[in-house]
């Protein structure tokens, strides 16, 4: 009974540790792709995690947007293909239409219209009509891939500019204003051949199903285009298109007042039914997805709500092929704000639990530029308890407020295996396009644990792959070995970053996300990067601030090291040992021995900082560096921990600072209580045992402020007095309470106000004053006799 007894117990802790070190998820910027300097509007459209040229190469396609009509840098519509190197993004192709005014919101697809096998990017540059310069432009152009591995995309021009291999303006007249807003590609018909299905923001066709018979290897226009269908002349509800939907080979077109209109294909005709109101409260803008959340075989949709106080995802359920059923699944206005509005979306599993995630972007939202996501937990897909609602990003640039980020893409874009999130905004203001990756971590006190004490970190002996994320808080101390070393810091302890062989460039300041094994040299705790590729070693953010450093003593980190081993510290009042080594010269190390009080401790100055060769500073001094650690040999791991400061400017610091008092006499001197050249002032103390005249104030310049600096040790807790001296009689400020002052390190300035805290002076000038009172009556009725009576006051 007791063995067993003992075998639950252990079992119990195990679980509870596993628990208690359980990985944590979180959402970093992987990296950003800047938008071309050209583009003064950013991006209008991208689609993501593609490889059209079939090179093992994951790619990103972006086109251009304008959204202020501000010159031919957003008027004239271009293209770009970024592709992925396995360290960077890098522009591999790009191509400019011939097209010299385009407007707001293009969309975009990848297809195979002809059916040849060779992928196309389908684009629908924005018509901006003008009767001179644009009367009739394209609405919709094909670049297809070339097909030979290259990164080439339509025809050459000669001029190192691509054509596209198909276009056409839709078969309408000059000035005609026809505006796709987003579109999809499929073969709707199941005729073998895929269209291209589309919603428009404008009235006239509301609606369109086109194909296109070829897409020329060469262009030349031979291809020929076909209307299967659209809404003209059809009674479709007139508000306004920014969303659709296909399922079941139905269109369903999403209208801004929330209905939705059933596109059915009758009678060798695609036909509008009578629109269903109230589907989606608000109406979306680009975020409808179809899905099969519970993979029971039928499909549903989910969708963001657009307007203001509609921030909200909507589950749809068809109930006939005209009607649908409408459930709140999300409630996003608690983390957006009573004005945030969804903007935008896409589906993918982003943490590889089988189970679909929906993310979108955001309008007006606090925080803003918020990037959004709508978690399915599996179980009931109509219960809102079975989703979590979160936000991954957001604040991409605090500087650019109020813009509208409506470009999401999900997909595998490092080919790790893992989604990520690809996100901008459409409105302009040059967003770039910002990879979003989902990281599960451990903290560091997680990764370095050494539960049983005996010196070696668990992860280490059982060889776990780890992710840790935290700040730089050192420069790379192997930098002349052709290694990195770094230590990086999070809330709950830090740890060295080393890789042999090769420098990676950190910054101090760098968050920074480090994949790898768990190692120790001579005590210290490592994470070993696996590659130093942006897979295992990553700069989330630039410029955060650094942990504030903790004040240790030489004995606490002598006795306790591990407590603080990789953490910014901070020694007070180390002065140097006679039996110390030098101080290094320049590109030399040393292991210098200083002491506090009694107690000696290791200064590590290494010659890969910018300490070596500089000055020895004046002692006793206060240093700020690492908590390192080099025991005495590869199994020793406890003890020979050590202070490594980082840089001579900040990291050394004067025990002492001057501090200038000043006090005002002024008033003192009028009221006479103070008389400059008899007097003195003296400032008395916890300094100077409350007594004396050695610390006298003087007036320098003639304005009655009388002032003394002294020296103190930086952190003293100063109380004091000034006090009136005058020919053996002292006359203290008795008026108010001691004054206090806490030494800082640098300048140190106290203004103390009035002598007494007396500021008020009422001077004493003699008038004359004459008086009069009129004595007649008396003087009638026999009262007063002037010539021998008198009046006094």
């Amino acid at each position: 009974m007791k063995r067993t007894f003992s075998l639950f117990v252990i079992a119990f802790l195990v679980v509870a540790v596993n628990l208690l070190f359980a990985q944590q998820e979180k959402f970093f910027r992987q990296v950003t792709i800047a938008v071309p300097a050209v583009e003064v509007a950013g991006f209008g459209n991208s689609i993501s995690g593609v490889d059209l040229d079939g090179d093992g190469k994951v790619e990103i396609y972006a086109v251009n947007n304008n959204w202020d009509d501000s010159g031919p840098g957003e008027l004239i519509p271009r293209i770009y293909k970024f592709e992925f190197d396995g360290t960077k993004w890098d522009t591999v192709w790009r191509a400019q239409l011939n097209i010299p005014l385009q407007n707001t919101w293009p969309p975009l697809a990848i297809g195979d219209l002809d059916g040849d096998g060779k992928k196309e990017v389908i684009w629908g540059p924005v018509n901006f009509t003008d009767a001179t310069q644009n009367p009739n432009p394209p609405r919709i152009v094909v670049f297809e891939v070339k097909g030979d591995g290259s990164d080439v995309l339509g025809v050459p021009d000669g001029s190192g500019n691509y054509l596209p291999n198909a276009k056409w303006n839709m078969g309408v007249a000059d000035m005609y204003n026809l505006r796709p807003f987003r579109w999809f590609v499929q073969d709707i018909d199941n005729d073998g051949k895929q269209e291209v299905i589309f919603a428009s923001r404008v009235a006239g066709e509301r609606f369109g199903v086109i194909s296109v018979s070829d897409v020329p290897d060469l262009g030349g226009g031979t291809e020929t285009w076909t209307w299967e269908g659209n809404g003209l002349g059809q009674n479709i509800n007139s508000s306004t298109l920014y969303d659709l939907f296909i399922l079941d080979g139905k269109i369903y077109l999403i209208h801004a007042n929330g209905a939705v209109t059933p596109v059915l294909f009758e009678g060798g005709q695609w036909k509008a039914k009578t629109a269903q109101t109230g589907v989606v409260p608000g109406g979306s803008w680009k975020s409808a997805s179809v899905v099969d959340l519970d993979k029971d075989g039928t499909k549903e949709v989910i969708v963001a709500g657009w307007s203001v106080g509609q921030a909200k995802a909507f589950l749809l359920r068809k109930t006939s092929d005209t009607t649908f059923s409408t459930t709140v699944v999300g409630d996003f206005s608690t983390l957006v704000g009573a004005n945030g509005r969804l903007y935008g979306g896409d589906y993918g599993d982003l943490d590889g639990d089988g189970y679909l995630d929906f993310v979108f972007g955001s309008r007006d939202a606090v925080p803003d530029g918020a990037i959004l996501r709508l978690k399915y937990k599996g179980g009931d897909i109509t219960n809102p308890a079975n989703y979590e609602i979160s936000i991954i990003d957001s604040r991409i640039d605090p500087t650019q407020p109020g813009l509208r980020y409506d470009i999401i893409n999900i997909a595998d874009v490092d080919k790790d295996g893992k989604n990520e999130v690809v996100y901008s905004n459409g409105i302009g203001g040059r967003i770039p396009l910002v990879i979003v990756d989902r990281v599960m971590y451990y903290t560091c006190a997680e990764a370095r644990v050494d539960a049983n004490n005996d010196g070696i970190p668990d992860r280490k002996a059982t060889g776990d792959t780890v992710t840790v994320v935290g700040v730089v808080t050192s420069p790379n101390y192997v930098a002349s070995a052709n290694g990195t070393s770094y230590y990086i810091q999070d809330e709950t302890a830090a740890i060295n970053v080393f890789k042999s062989g090769s420098i990676v460039n950190l910054d101090l300041g760098d968050l920074v996300t480090v994949t790898g094994k768990i190692d120790q040299f001579r005590g210290l705790t490592e994470i070993v990067p696996l590659t130093t590729g942006l897979a295992h070693i990553y700069v989330q953010k630039k410029n955060q601030p650094l942990p504030d450093p903790v004040v240790v003593t030489a004995a606490e980190l002598n006795s306790n090291g591990e407590q603080y081993e990789g953490k910014l510290i901070k020694m007070l009042n180390l002065t140097k040992s006679p039996f110390s080594v030098a101080w290094p010269a320049a590109n030399t190390d040393a292991n210098m021995t200083m002491y506090q009080n009694a107690d000696s401790v290791t200064m590590r100055i290494d010659r890969d900082t910018d300490i070596d060769g500089q000055p020895e500073p004046t002692y006793p001094v206060n240093v700020t560096g690492i908590a390192t650690q080099f025991t005495s040999g590869s199994t020793v791991y406890f003890g020979g921990y050590q202070i490594s400061p980082r840089y001579y400017a900040t990291d050394f610091q004067s025990t002492q600072a001057q501090v200038t008092f000043n006090v005002n006499m002024r008033v003192a001197i009028l009221k006479g209580k103070f008389v400059p050249s008899t007097d003195l002032l003296v400032i008395r103390g916890n300094f100077n045992g409350w007594s004396g005249n050695a610390d006298q104030l003087t007036d320098t310049d003639g304005d009655s402020v009388y002032s003394i600096t002294k020296t103190f040790n930086i952190g003293d807790n100063l109380e004091f007095k000034f006090v009136i001296h005058r020919s053996g009689t002292d006359f203290w400020e008795d008026q108010i309470s001691n004054r206090t002052y806490t030494v800082q390190a640098g300048t140190n300035v106290y203004n103390g106000g009035y002598f007494n805290n007396d500021s008020v002076y009422v001077p004493q000038v003699p008038l004359s004053v004459t008086f009069s009172v009129n004595m007649e009556l008396e003087r009638l009725s026999g009262r007063f006799n002037p010539a021998t009576d008198t009046v006094s006051v």
